[in-house]
């Protein structure tokens, strides 16, 4: 059996080396645990869930074969009209079903083959979600590729490969210069650190209480992964018209600072475009998708149903009459061809069904379209009271959602504003932070603080990968940036920056600590001391 096994996988090789698909797509298997060779484990599944298709996500850091195998499924599955949705959410140790033995190595344990929550748990659907995690620990959801785990960063070729990959990946999800018809939706309930984000770069972002953002890099001594950072951050809450456009603030603090967005972050800069306030609604969410009608049946002008076997015509007596006309039809057709884009009638109706959903089950959307109206005084113009606006029995907290990051940004927007040098924006906070033993009141010993614990942050990464960052972000806000000569240019910093000597004694530093940079403390030892000591030269080198 293991010889008919190894043979089959070679034939099934050579078939797709002569086609047009990615090999690396046999990497994306549909079951757990089963790559072709039947010796390595899977990182990522997708399976058919109804008209939906499910992407497991089993490991939150994935290889480049992942990343490509990937990319070429959902640029493929984005354009077909046979379903609705393509799905991408937080999978938990029952699904993944994966330990680590002694010798480091991964075995599968119990695993349910990657299905479905609302089949698995169909008889005990609750609102318990996919759980918490325990006190002071967070689920990492996807954090792109592990820095730690790459072979050998002398290799090029496989550098370029994995950078490339994660860019297509970013590129599938977002469907950028594709002709995409169905919206990817993701629901990560967890950690997302750099790369990852780029499964978050669809048509619907989910996040819940225990979603957040964090950008890891700079203290790796590398910049930005090229999924287009530096073209989203400068422009937070431009797509929904948000308050944090006001403030060029928000995205600095998460690119310099390594600060971690919440959800409510999240939301209210864009980066997510709904909050759930329970992840139990997963279960809920898959049946829907999966029973909702697919692209090409959405609409109120339907194609009438045609049988096998049964004659569309309906007087079999003038079938003769009936197909010289039809012949004359097409010889119309041919000396007037229908135009390649032709009008579709039910256009405007196309995935409403699902926009209409997920609107249901969120509780508060970026563009604020389910907020609720505490100013209804326009609903009703005659002065009558309606007792369904009453809103005595509203908690008083239950309209207001605010954002962290956004007030930190508000209060020292001035800085952010003014200050055209990263050397100057850290003095200014510095120079905040200095008052937070002058001062009495709140608000300033507040922003004081806030101030302080930016500047510790930033003094912590690495002062050339603060150099890049922030030039990447001056570049990627101008009129002329646009999201592909962003993540061209991401690409090539993050290429040098590998080979770069920061990034080298990072990773000697965290090996030393058996390999886990949760657990080795803070790096310290980078190529210069600060950021006055990086010169123009090494940044434009590394940029160019």
């Amino acid at each position: 059996m293991a010889k008919i096994g190894a043979e089959e996988a070679s034939r099934i090789i050579e078939i797709a080396k002569s086609a047009e698909v990615p090999l690396t797509v046999k990497n994306i298997p549909y079951r757990a645990g089963e790559y072709i060779d039947g010796t390595s484990l899977a990182n990522v599944s997708m399976r058919p869930m109804g008209n939906s298709r499910r992407v497991f996500l089993l490991d939150p850091h994935l290889e480049a074969e992942d990343f490509e195998g990937l990319a070429h499924r959902i640029r493929a599955l984005s354009k077909s009209e046979g379903i609705n949705s393509l799905l991408i959410a937080t999978d938990d140790q029952v699904d993944c079903g994966t330990t680590t033995n002694s010798d480091n190595s991964k075995s599968i344990t119990s695993n349910n083959n990657c299905l479905p929550r609302f089949i698995t748990q169909r008889k005990e659907i609750n609102f318990s979600g996919l759980g918490n995690p325990e006190p002071d620990h967070t689920w990492y959801v996807a954090g792109g590729y592990d820095p730690v785990q790459i072979k050998n960063i002398d290799d090029s070729d496989h550098i370029d490969y994995l950078l490339e990959s994660l860019r297509k990946l970013a590129v599938a999800v977002q469907g950028v210069g594709t002709d995409t018809k169905i919206p990817i939706i993701t629901l990560p309930h967890g950690g997302i650190t750099d790369g990852g984000y780029a499964l978050c770069m669809g048509s619907y972002v989910l996040a819940t209480d225990e979603t957040s953002l964090r950008i890891l890099n700079p203290s790796r001594g590398l910049s930005f992964d090229p999924i287009g950072f530096s073209y989203i951050l400068p422009r937070l809450g431009w797509e929904y018209d948000q308050e944090s456009k006001q403030y060029s603030g928000c995205g600095m603090i998460m690119a310099l600072a390594g600060y971690e967005a919440n959800c409510n972050d999240m939301v209210e800069t864009g980066l997510a475009t709904h909050l759930i306030g329970d992840s139990g609604i997963l279960p809920i969410l898959e049946e829907d998708l999966a029973s909702l009608p697919a692209w090409d049946q959405q609409g109120l002008v339907l194609k009438p149903r045609q049988y096998y076997g049964q004659s569309s015509n309906r007087n079999y007596q003038n079938h003769h009459q009936q197909q010289q006309k039809q012949n004359y039809l097409q010889q119309q057709l041919q000396r007037n061809p229908t135009p390649t884009h032709s009008h579709d009638v039910n256009g405007k109706f196309r995935n409403r069904s699902i926009a209409h959903l997920i609107e249901q089950i969120s509780d508060v959307s970026a563009d604020s379209s389910n907020e609720f109206p505490f100013d209804f005084t326009a609903i009703y113009e005659d002065g009558c009271d309606d007792a369904s606006l009453d809103t005595d029995h509203v908690p008083y907290d239950a309209g207001f959602f605010s954002s962290p990051l956004v007030g930190m940004a508000a209060d020292l927007d001035d800085i952010f504003r003014q200050e055209s040098s990263l050397e100057g924006v850290i003095e200014r906070l510095k120079e905040v932070a200095a008052t937070l033993d002058s001062t009495d009141d709140k608000n300033n010993v507040a922003t004081a603080t806030v101030a302080k614990t930016l500047v510790d942050r930033m003094e912590r990464q690495s002062p050339l990968s603060l150099r890049v960052v922030y030039q990447l972000m001056k570049m990627g806000s101008t009129r002329t940036a646009t999201m592909e000569n962003c993540m061209a240019r991401e690409g090539k910093a993050q290429r040098k920056l590998m080979v770069g000597s920061d990034f080298r004694n990072w990773l000697d530093h965290v090996q030393k600590f058996g390999g886990d940079e949760t657990t080795a403390p803070p790096f310290q030892g980078w190529q210069h001391s600060n950021v006055k000591e990086v010169t123009a030269e090494e940044v434009d080198h590394l940029l160019s």
